[in-house]
């Protein structure tokens, strides 16, 4: 993987922000090439969120929304978002009246080892 396409720009932030940010170029899509552990963080309409481990299947994209320079994951976005809620995020907290959605962070080195570049525009 072309990390300088993962990095892309450094994004503008107040004086006082602690960590420089990065937005990857916005057509890069990453598919994975084989199952592949990823976390999982599940927000809520209140204040606590939770999270646990899945699997992210195989011939599966997804586009990464930030990098936060010097961290070992990235927050990443499922292009089948529904799809694939039912097998990332579990029953239980789908069906919590408070459950306002989830998102994937993955390892860096499992983004260089699991998953291949793709370029297409993904709204």
């Amino acid at each position: 993987m072309d990390k300088s396409r993962l990095y892309g720009r450094q994004v503008q932030r107040p004086e006082h922000a602690p960590h420089v940010i990065y937005e990857p170029d916005p057509e890069l899509v990453l598919i994975s090439n084989q199952p592949v552990k990823v976390m999982y963080q599940v927000g809520y309409n209140a204040p606590f969120s939770s999270g646990g481990k899945s699997i992210f299947p195989s011939g599966e994209k997804v586009k990464v929304e930030h990098h936060v320079k010097g961290a070992q994951a990235v927050a990443c976005k499922v292009i089948d978002y529904k799809r694939l809620e039912k097998v990332i995020v579990s029953e239980r907290e789908r069906n919590d009246e408070k459950y306002n959605g989830y998102g994937l962070l993955i390892f860096l080195d499992d983004l260089e080892n699991y998953f291949d570049e793709i370029y297409e525009t993904v709204t």
